[in-house]
C-alpha cells in the first residue's frame, strides 16, 4: 500500500468549496494597516499595550526592534499580559518571543480578530529557554501573551509576529503539473505547504511547472523557494484562462528563495494560473521547487449558498460556480431582480466581481449584512453604466451579500459570474490536521476526509456505529461543521465537540430523512476535539466522509505531533529497575531538559536480560517487578499532563522462552496436537538449520531468529497475525502515541502486505508515531527495505536512520569521524540521501548518538572515547539537521555498562539539556521542516538554514567542526535573511550581531555550534 500522505492544504482549503461561517458587525473600524511587508509573510507592527510596566519598561520596547531594550510588567503584576493590536486582521503566520534571559517559564498566547473573543494559539509549560518561535495560521487583528514564571522571567526583550498583508497563499494544496518529475517527487510536492517535500524534475533542460489555482484570484506576489542553493534562473507568468500569459517576473540569480511582486501601479493582477520556468540550474541538481508561493486574495463566493427566483435551467448556483459557460437569469423580465450569496460566515472583502451575461446598459447595487437583518450599501450604481464585467473595491467583514439589479435596458437581470474577493476570517480549521477513526477500509484512511481531495475518502469497516474525531490542536471558536458522505442515504450523524478530549457536547444530529450527501449545521462554542458519529444509515451503507469541514475561528495544528516535537527519553525501565512511580516523578525533569516525549522499552511482563527485556512472557501485562497497570496508567496520564507523548517500544516477532505460552505451545506440538497457540510459533520435529534450536524437555526444534532464548511468532499463520493486532489494539486504548517495533523486517514469515494489514492500517486507526527500527541492515546479506519503501510503502511514520550513526557498529558512524578530520564535508550529501530524503517522503527520521564509538567488545574504551565537548556537537548536529533525536535513561546504547558520560561535569550536562531545549523552544528545528546548505569560508564549518514545515520561522545553524575557535562568514544571499535581521542564539541565550549583508561573520568556538533563531 502506499501510505496516504497528510497534505498541508490551502489556507482556504480548495478555491471551489465556501469555507466560512457566522458574522461580526463590519466593516472594519479606520485604523493605520500593518506595516506592508514586499511578498509573502512579514514583520508586523502595530499598537502594543500592556497589563503594567515597570519604570523604565515601557510596553513599547517590546516591538522596538532593539533586544537590549525590553518590557517588564511592574512587580506587583501577578498575571501579566502583553498585547498587540495590529489595527485591521492579517493572514498570521509565526510569532516568535524573545526574553531577556534564560529561565523557566510558562507562555500563552491567545489572539482575536477584533479584540472581542479571544482563542490560544500557543500553549508552551514548563518552557526553559530565551526563546520561543511558533507558526500561526489564521486570520487575527490582535494577539496577547502571557507569562507564568518568576518575577524577573516575565520581560520580554523583542516581540515578533509575522503575517502577510497581502493575501494568503493561493497555491498551497492545489493541483500542479510539470513537464517531468523524478518518482517521489511529484509535481504536486511543490504546493503542498510544507518546506520538507519538493518537485524534481526527471530529465535536464528547461522545465515547467504550472499551479491551477481553480479560479481566477486577485495576484499579488510570488515566492519560489528552491531545497537547494544556488545558481537559478527562471521565470514566472501568470494567466487568467491559459490563453494568454503575463510576465510577473524573470531572475537569474544566487540563493534558495525568491520573490516578486507583481508588476504595475496597482500591484495586483487576475490570474487563474501560474507558471514556474526553470532555464538554469546549478551544475548537476535538477529543476526544483520545495515551495512556489502565490499570494493574493481568492474568490470566496466560489462555491457559496446562492438563492434567488430564477428563470428555469438557470439557477442561482450558476452565479457562484466559476464556470463561465452557466449563468444564472432572473425569473422575468421584471426589476428589481435579486440574487443572495451567503458565504457562510465571516470574510473580509477586499474586491466584488460582477459579470452580467451581455455587455449592456445596468443600474444595480450590491448589499452586505451580518445576520440578513440589516445591510450596508456597499456598491450603488444608480445611473446606467455600460459594460459587461464591473469591478468594485470594497471594505469591511460580512457573511452575506446581495445583488440587486435594478436595469438591465431591456435585458432580463444575470449573472454568469459574481466574486467576493478577500480573505477568511472563519475558515476551514479541519484541513489537513490530524484524525483518528474507530476502524478504517485500506486506501480509506482518517486522513483521507480532510485532503481536499474529492475522490478519496474515509471509510470506516463496518455498518455499525462509527467515529471520526479532529484533532485542531488548540480550542478554536466554531460556527459551522459540514459533512460529506461518500454514498448518497438517510444518515443518522451526531457531531460532538470537546475541549479536553474527555467530556463531549452534543452540536448538531440529523436523523432520517430523505437520502443525501451533505449534511451541515451551524455550531457555537469554543472546542479542540470535534467528533463525527455515525450511528447508521437508511440502506446499511459504510459509514465514510469524502469531506468534514470545521468552520471557525483559531489557529489548527497541521502537524503530527512527531514531525513538530522535540527530543525523545528512551527507558530501559527493566535494566535500571525503574518503577513507573519514579519515571512519572522524573516527568517534570524530563520538561525542564527539553523532552518532548519518552519511550518505554521493554514495558511488558518478562526477563530483562535479552535486550532490555523485549521478550515477554504475557503480551498483555506490565512488567510486574515495576508496578501494576494501574500505576502504568497513571505514568501515561501524567505524562499528557506535562505534555509529553509517549511512545511503547516492543518486538511483536518474538517470545520469552520461558512464557507459558511457548512452553504450552512446544508441549502440544510434541504431542502431535495442532492448536491455536502451536501456530503462533515455528516448530518441526527435525532440524532445520541455522537459527534452530532444540528444546531438550521435548526434542522438539523451534526457530529464534535472535536466539534460543527468544522463539519466533510466526506470521504465516492467521492465528498470530489476529493476535498482533489484538495486542497493538490493547496497548493503544491504554492511552500510548506511539509504537516502535524492533527489526519488523525479519519476522518469520512476514511481508509488506501482512504488515500493512495487521499492523500499520490497525495503528492507523489511533494516528500514532509508527517506528520501524533496523531497516536497511543487510541481515546476513538479506536484502533489506529502504527508509523509504518503509514510509511509503509500509505505512511507518518514522524509521530509525542506520547510515549516520550506526546503532552498533562505530565502522558506520560519520559524525565523529568528521570531526576527527576536520572535515564535515560528506555529511550535507549523507544528511539529504537519509534525513532529507525521508522527510520528502512524508515521514521522519530517528537519529541517536554513536556511542558505539566509545566501546571495544562492548565496553568503554578509554582510548575511545569521545571527549565531551565533541560529543556535544554531535547531539547539536543531530538535533539542528531536523532528526527526532533519541537519547537513552542511561546514556548508552542500551547496556547500562556501556556508559561513556558518566564523568560529565554538570556545566557539561546542562549544555546537553541546552542543545534539546533549543529544539524543543524553536519550531524552525522540528523534524519535519526544511533544511538547505549554505556557503562558508571555511572548510571545517558547516553551516545550514532551517525552516519549520510552513516556512513560517528559520534558523541559522553553523557547526565547527574544527578543533580551535575561528571566525567564519556565511553566506546568506538568497536566503531571505536580510540586512537589519536578528539573530538569536537558542542554545546559549545570548545575542548576536545583526545582519549587515549577504556575508554574515561569526566568532565560534572550536567544536562549537550555533543555532540562531533569525527575527
Amino acid at each position: 500500500m502506499v501510505r496516504p500522505r497528510r497534505r498541508r492544504l490551502p489556507l482556504i482549503l480548495v478555491l471551489g468549496l465556501a469555507l466560512l461561517a457566522t458574522a461580526v458587525p463590519g466593516p472594519n473600524a479606520a485604523a493605520d494597516p500593518p506595516a506592508e511587508p514586499a511578498v509573502g509573510p512579514g514583520p508586523l507592527t502595530g499598537d502594543v499595550h500592556a497589563s503594567s510596566a515597570a519604570a523604565g519598561a515601557a510596553a513599547e520596547l517590546a516591538l522596538d526592534g532593539d533586544p537590549g531594550t525590553a518590557w517588564a510588567p511592574a512587580a506587583d503584576d501577578e498575571e501579566p499580559v502583553l498585547r498587540l493590536d495590529l489595527g485591521r486582521p492579517a493572514w498570521l503566520t509565526s510569532v516568535r518571543v524573545d526574553f531577556t534571559r534564560v529561565a523557566e517559564r510558562s507562555v500563552i498566547i491567545e489572539a482575536s480578530v477584533d479584540g472581542d473573543d479571544w482563542v490560544r494559539v500557543v500553549d508552551r509549560a514548563g518552557l526553559v529557554g530565551r526563546s520561543l518561535g511558533e507558526p500561526l495560521s489564521g486570520m487575527f487583528g490582535q494577539l496577547r501573551v502571557r507569562i507564568q514564571g518568576e518575577r524577573d522571567a516575565r520581560a520580554v526583550a523583542e516581540l515578533v509576529v509575522a503575517g502577510s498583508t497581502q493575501g494568503l497563499d493561493l497555491a498551497q494544496g492545489r493541483p500542479a503539473e510539470a513537464t517531468s518529475a523524478a518518482d517521489g517527487h511529484e509535481a504536486r510536492l511543490a504546493t503542498d505547504g510544507s518546506t520538507g517535500t519538493q518537485w524534481r524534475a526527471a530529465t535536464g533542460g528547461t522545465q515547467t511547472l504550472t499551479v491551477d489555482l481553480g479560479s481566477p484570484a486577485l495576484v499579488t506576489g510570488v515566492r519560489q523557494r528552491f531545497a537547494e542553493r544556488g545558481d537559478w534562473s527562471f521565470r514566472i507568468d501568470g494567466s487568467p484562462d491559459g490563453a494568454q500569459w503575463t510576465k510577473i517576473t524573470e531572475t537569474a540569480a544566487t540563493g534558495h528563495l525568491f520573490a516578486a511582486a507583481v508588476p504595475g501601479d496597482d500591484g495586483q493582477a487576475r490570474f487563474r494560473l501560474i507558471r514556474l520556468t526553470i532555464t538554469g540550474a546549478p551544475e548537476g541538481v535538477p529543476a526544483q521547487s520545495a515551495g512556489l508561493e502565490v499570494y493574493g486574495y481568492p474568490d470566496l463566493a466560489l462555491g457559496s449558498i446562492a438563492t434567488s427566483v430564477s428563470a428555469p435551467a438557470y439557477p442561482a448556483e450558476f452565479a457562484v460556480d466559476g464556470d463561465d459557460a452557466t449563468t444564472w437569469i432572473g425569473s422575468d423580465s421584471r426589476f428589481p431582480k435579486t440574487l443572495e450569496i451567503d458565504l457562510r460566515g465571516r470574510v473580509q472583502l477586499r474586491q466584488l466581481r460582477q459579470v452580467f451575461h451581455d455587455e449592456d446598459l445596468y443600474t444595480y447595487r450590491i448589499e452586505a449584512s451580518v445576520d440578513r437583518k440589516s445591510w450596508t450599501k456597499l456598491v450603488d450604481q444608480a445611473e446606467p453604466k455600460r459594460g459587461k464585467a464591473f469591478v468594485h473595491d470594497v471594505e469591511g467583514h460580512y457573511r452575506y451579500l446581495r445583488l440587486v439589479v435594478l436595469s438591465g435596458n431591456g435585458r432580463w437581470a444575470s449573472s454568469i459570474a459574481f466574486e467576493a474577493l478577500g480573505l477568511p476570517i472563519d475558515r476551514d480549521l479541519a484541513a489537513g490536521v490530524p484524525l483518528t477513526s474507530s476502524s478504517n477500509v485500506r486506501g480509506h484512511e482518517p486522513a483521507r476526509a480532510v485532503d481536499a481531495d474529492p475522490d478519496s475518502y474515509w471509510q470506516a469497516t463496518t455498518s455499525r456505529r462509527s467515529s471520526l474525531t479532529v484533532d485542531l490542536g488548540y480550542p478554536a471558536a466554531l460556527s459551522r461543521i459540514e459533512q460529506t458522505f461518500a454514498a448518497r442515504d438517510a444518515w443518522n450523524v451526531i457531531m460532538e465537540g470537546s475541549a479536553d478530549g474527555r467530556g463531549w457536547t452534543r452540536l448538531a444530529r440529523s436523523t432520517g430523512g430523505e437520502p443525501r450527501r451533505d449534511y451541515a449545521a451551524d455550531v457555537s462554542g469554543t472546542y479542540r476535539w470535534i467528533r463525527l458519529t455515525v450511528a447508521g444509515s437508511a440502506n446499511g451503507n459504510l459509514p465514510s466522509s469524502t469531506s468534514l469541514r470545521v468552520l471557525g475561528v483559531g489557529s489548527p495544528v497541521a502537524t503530527d505531533w512527531w514531525e513538530r516535537t522535540g527530543p525523545v527519553k528512551r527507558y530501559f525501565p527493566k535494566q535500571y529497575g525503574l518503577r513507573w512511580t519514579e519515571i512519572e516523578k522524573q516527568l517534570p525533569e524530563l520538561r525542564r531538559q527539553g523532552f518532548e516525549a519518552l519511550e518505554l522499552a521493554g514495558f511488558k511482563e518478562g526477563p530483562s536480560e535479552e535486550f532490555a527485556g523485549l521478550g515477554a512472557t504475557d503480551n498483555f501485562a506490565v512488567a510486574s517487578e515495576l508496578g501494576t497497570m494501574a500505576e502504568f496508567r497513571s505514568l501515561i496520564d501524567a505524562a499528557h499532563e506535562q505534555g509529553l507523548k509517549v511512545i511503547l517500544f516492543e518486538n511483536l516477532g518474538y517470545a520469552h522462552v520461558t512464557a507459558p505460552d511457548f512452553q504450552q505451545a512446544i508441549k502440544d506440538f510434541a504431542a502431535g496436537k495442532d492448536t491455536p497457540i502451536t501456530r503462533n510459533f515455528v516448530f518441526s520435529k527435525e532440524e532445520q538449520g541455522d537459527r534452530w534450536y532444540r528444546d531438550p524437555g521435548t526434542g522438539v526444534w523451534y526457530y529464534a531468529f535472535w536466539g534460543e532464548r527468544l522463539p519466533s511468532f510466526n506470521w504465516e499463520t492467521a492465528e498470530w497475525r489476529n493476535e498482533a493486532a489484538k495486542i497493538l489494539r490493547f496497548w493503544m486504548d491504554r492511552g500510548a502515541d506511539g509504537v516502535g517495533l524492533d527489526a519488523p523486517v525479519v519476522y518469520w514469515g512476514f511481508t509488506r502486505e501482512l504488515n500493512n494489514t495487521f499492523i500499520t492500517d490497525v495503528l492507523r486507526d489511533y494516528n500514532p508515531s509508527m517506528m520501524a527500527e533496523g531497516i536497511n541492515t543487510n541481515y546476513e546479506g538479506k536484502v533489506q527495505q529502504t527508509y523509504l519503501e518503509m514510509i511509503n510503502d509500509w505505512g511507518y511514520t518514522t524509521v530509525q536512520d542506520l547510515s549516520i550513526n550506526f546503532w552498533g557498529d562505530a565502522n558506520r558512524n560519520k559524525i565523529v569521524p568528521a570531526m576527527i578530520k576536520e572535515d564535515p564535508s560528506g555529511l550535507d550529501a549523507a544528511f539529504r540521501t537519509s534525513r532529507d530524503a525521508v522527510v520528502g517522503a512524508g515521514g521522519v527520521q530517528v537519529e541517536a548518538p554513536g556511542w558505539e564509538a566509545d566501546l571495544t567488545d562492548g565496553k568503554p574504551d578509554p582510548a575511545k572515547v569521545v571527549p565531551a565537548q565533541q560529543r556535544l556537537l554531535e547531539f547539536a548536529t543531530l538535533t539542528s539537521a531536523g532528526s527526532l533525536f533519541y537519547i537513552s535513561n542511561g546514556y548508552h546504547l542500551y547496556r547500562p555498562e556501556e556508559q561513556t558520560i558518566a564523568g560529565w561535569t554538570d556545566d557539561q550536562r546542562e549544555q546537553l539539556a541546552a542543545i534539546q531545549r533549543a529544539q524543543t523552544a524553536d519550531r524552525s528545528l522540528e523534524p519535519a521542516g526544511g533544511r538547505v546548505q549554505l556557503s562558508t569560508d571555511d572548510a571545517a564549518v558547516w553551516a545550514f538554514l532551517r525552516t519549520d514545515r510552513s516556512g513560517g520561522l528559520t534558523s541559522l545553524v553553523i557547526l565547527n567542526y574544527g578543533a580551535d575557535a575561528r571566525s567564519v562568514t556565511v553566506d546568506l544571499a538568497g536566503t531571505g535573511i536580510g540586512t537589519g535581521a536578528r539573530p538569536s542564539d537558542l542554545v546559549g541565550g545570548r545575542e548576536l550581531p545583526a545582519v549587515t549583508g549577504d556575508a554574515y561573520t561569526v566568532e565560534i568556538d572550536g567544536h562549537g555550534y550555533l543555532e540562531l533563531a533569525v527575527r
